[in-house]
């Protein structure tokens, strides 16, 4: 493991870092051992849960859902501040607007995202766009709706998109996957107006990852079920949070990793191989089950879906 990439996709089953990928809604459904599964402001506004606050910002753990709700081994999830990616990056709009127009339409276009979560199979997008206005464009045939949500199902894939006028919500699930589209865009949703069960409530390994920078520009974590860790060995991270605060040319993160037993804790082992990596360590430490490991990258390598 001696690539960045390779080090950031190690242990807790691979890490979302291309921003592509991430508003493709990647999701690698692993377990502990690296297989593939089978499987602040309150506003009450029209959806009931969390709305967009003044600055235009998701909050991820509003809509992370608890996994076990859809018999998942684990979930991903992350939100990013477009706004703020943009505005450090410019030349990377045209490759957002490519990949939108792909996924949406060209009426969509990044500059008019302010925000995205993802969590599981799904996105969530928040901006000044106009959903109902992007959905109109799309190749979908209205389906029943749910708790105040319009949904659309694509004529030609699985994919299902909803709106309640604010947010726009796309859901994929992995072919692999016991739940459809449907099901998790319900979830979502019920998760969001606190009628189900949110990972950042429900999970321990997540709670023991709170703290450190929560004011970086993206924010991903991967946590495994309890149930799923039971064989795993001492030395398998269990659940990951990162947070990336980019600049222009570097992006500064910091990584926090759950590991199953500090007995698998191998400080000196770790640091050497982040050392080994194209990367530029900063600070590496362990609490107890956690390593805590920052280190600053290129912007364009921690934005690149290559590789």
């Amino acid at each position: 493991m001696q690539s960045r990439r390779d080090v950031l996709r190690t242990a807790a089953g691979g890490t979302s870092v291309g921003l592509l990928a991430a508003l493709a809604g990647c999701s690698d459904e692993t377990s502990a051992d690296g297989e593939n599964g089978n499987d602040d402001d309150d506003d009450d506004g029209e959806n009931g849960g969390e709305t967009v606050d003044e600055a235009g910002a998701l909050e991820y753990t509003d809509w992370a859902y608890d996994p076990d709700e859809l018999s998942r081994d684990s979930i991903v999830a992350m939100e990013m501040d477009i706004s703020a990616l943009l505005e450090a990056k410019p030349s990377y709009a045209e490759e957002f607007r490519s990949d939108l127009t792909e996924r949406y339409h060209e009426s969509l276009e990044a500059e008019e995202i302010d925000a995205v979560v993802s969590a599981g199979d799904a996105e969530i997008l928040a901006g000044s766009f106009d959903p109902g206005a992007i959905i109109d464009e799309m190749s979908v045939s209205e389906a029943e709706g749910y708790e105040g949500f319009d949904l659309y199902d694509d004529e030609e894939s699985s994919v299902t998109v909803a709106t309640d006028g604010d947010y726009l919500i796309r859901s994929e699930p992995s072919p692999y996957q016991s739940f459809d589209a449907h099901e998790e865009i319900e979830l979502l949703i019920d998760t969001n107006a606190g009628d189900a069960a949110r990972l950042a409530d429900e999970s321990d390994f997540f709670a023991q990852l709170s703290g450190g920078n929560a004011d970086g520009d993206m924010e991903f974590v991967h946590v495994q079920t309890e149930s799923v860790t039971e064989s795993a060995s001492d030395d398998a991270v269990v659940a990951r949070r990162e947070t990336a605060t980019i600049e222009s040319a570097e992006t500064t993160i910091e990584q926090r990793d759950l590991y199953k037993s500090e007995a698998g804790i191998d400080l000196d082992e770790i640091e050497s191989r982040y050392q080994s990596a194209d990367l530029e360590l900063d600070d590496i430490s362990q609490d107890g089950r956690t390593v805590t490991i920052v280190f600053q990258v290129s912007t364009d390598e921690y934005l690149s879906t290559e590789g």
